[in-house]
């Protein structure tokens, strides 16, 4: 007879042989895993540092053509724009905190299309009607009896406009304007603001030094900005601007930015103020992309053409460049 011990012996023995083969084949099925495993990722390394390098090599390409390009088209700029704006009027109106590089690219690309230069005018973040130590600036630069932002707001508007869009050529028809007199020209109302510190006036190359001798009548407007400028668009150009054509004064203006220093920032953001206006987009024109061969070429065809258009490489651009 087989006793109750060799059945509990040879079950132990079974359950031994068990876990003793369990052990024995996981380790050689993990070692041969974790070998391949291994080999496989040494394999995806060696080959993303491969296409990493690929990478590098075609972006040092890209950018060498690319520089090559641009300085071929800086070449060809002056040639595109030679005599486009011979003999007309065209200020720069930039908000202080404005690119500097920007800046003098546009100057720059006016005095060789011939412009008349007439200078720049530098909007100061004091022209920020939302403080009230600015208000007070305000009218006493203009001499108003409060500084009411009521009665400071439309004011400043209304003179402004008038003082930098003249509707005639020797300036009569903006007389009669409240609190100005006979003797008192528009003009006046620019000189008031700078000696503020309100705004500035740069006549560095411009037809003259002094700001009472402009704007002529005619003048074409380019209005600079960007992402960084201590005064916003919609706080003074955009309420100036819709000041101008409530007034029926006939302005021309080509607001321009350059590609934002932030590449979260839309490119469109300074000009985006302008072409999301139903009452603006229509009567101005915008170009995002001032910092480039296309942005100027397009500045400059606005300005000759006094042509309205949004022009760019932002999404809310209806072009890169006018029509030929």
């Amino acid at each position: 007879m087989i006793n109750l011990r060799y059945h509990i012996v040879s079950i132990v023995a079974v359950f031994l042989a068990l876990g003793i083969g369990v052990a024995l084949g996981s380790s050689f099925v993990d070692g041969f895993v974790v070998d391949t495993l291994r080999r496989n990722v040494d394999s995806l390394e060696s080959d993303r540092d491969s296409l990493r390098d690929q990478v590098g090599l075609l972006q040092d390409e890209l950018d060498t053509t690319r520089s090559a390009h641009e300085s071929e088209l800086e070449t060809l700029l002056p040639l595109a724009t030679t005599d486009r704006l011979a003999d007309r009027p065209v200020m720069i109106i930039a908000t202080q905190g404005a690119d500097s590089d920007a800046w003098e690219l546009v100057r720059d690309s006016l005095l060789q299309s011939s412009a008349t230069y007439e200078g720049t005018l530098w909007l100061s973040d004091r022209l920020d009607l939302s403080e009230a130590g600015n208000r007070t600036a305000i009218a006493d630069a203009l001499g108003l009896v409060t500084d009411n932002e009521s009665v400071v707001r439309p004011a400043l508007l209304l003179r402004f406009a008038r003082a930098l869009f003249p509707d005639d050529v020797d300036g009569s028809a903006n007389l009669g304007i409240d609190n100005i007199t006979d003797t008192e020209t528009l003009s006046d109302t620019l000189v008031s603001l700078r000696d503020a510190a309100l705004i500035s006036f740069d006549n560095d190359q411009a037809r003259t030094g002094a700001l009472a001798d402009v704007p002529a009548f005619g003048t074409v407007y380019i209005i600079l900005g960007d992402e960084d400028v201590a005064l916003a668009a919609d706080q003074m150009v955009v309420p100036l601007l819709a000041e101008a054509l409530d007034e029926n004064l006939d302005p021309f203006a080509v607001v321009v930015q350059p590609k934002p220093a932030d590449s979260e920032t839309p490119r469109d953001s300074y000009v985006t103020a302008i072409r999301s206006d139903d009452s603006l987009n229509g009567s101005f024109a915008t170009v995002d992309s001032v910092d480039t061969f296309d942005g100027i070429l397009s500045m400059i065809l606005l300005a000759e053409r006094r042509e309205t258009g949004h022009l760019g490489v932002a999404p809310s651009a209806a072009a890169r460049l006018p029509d030929p």
